[in-house]
């Protein structure tokens, strides 16, 4: 984790079994609060600054090279990692018992291949396919992105993906 300044402020929260669960605005909400997190920049409550690349948030800049777009979307991955995190451990998503935050893997990739638009995805050990998380990251994970409300439907959104990759985990 960055610099670790989110997991020091996580609380521990037990999850919890379930076979459809749904974010919770009010754990999310408190944690904010609580930490003195409103309007906090994402990148510097993570620790994880641009990696020294312009980042216009366009759909497709034609300004970025290949490795700078690399790079951008290794960021962004690493950014909508540690959230997830956060709000696994601070139970905003609540997770079946014995499923861990850890397990789940972020990638960004083009939505076909004829399109430049990118999508955020996750894949989690064991899951037929990946689910979608968000259509064109770039306009949440970036620079200007603060902790709190905004997030709450991109803490939605990543719900909505974590239970659709479980439930299409392959039964052994």
């Amino acid at each position: 984790m960055g610099s670790g300044k989110g997991k020091a402020r996580r609380a521990q929260v037990a999850s919890i079994t379930a076979t459809y669960f749904t974010a919770n605005m009010a754990l999310f909400q408190a944690f904010v609060r609580k930490q003195g997190l409103l309007g906090m920049r994402m990148v510097d409550y993570y620790g994880l600054p641009n990696p020294g690349v312009n980042d216009y948030y366009s759909m497709a800049n034609p300004m970025l090279g290949k490795r700078d777009e690399r790079s951008l979307d290794q960021w962004r991955v690493a950014l909508a990692t540690e959230f997830f995190k956060d709000l696994v451990d601070v139970g905003t998503i609540p997770l079946p018992s014995g499923v861990k935050a850890e397990d789940f893997a972020f990638e960004i990739d083009k939505d076909d291949e004829e399109s430049d638009v990118k999508s955020l995805y996750v894949t989690y050990p064991g899951a037929a396919e990946r689910a979608r998380v968000a259509l064109c990251p770039q306009l949440v994970y970036n620079e200007d992105t603060t902790m709190g409300a905004t997030l709450w439907d991109v803490a939605q959104d990543m719900c909505k993906a974590a239970e659709d990759v479980l439930r299409n985990k392959k039964r052994s």
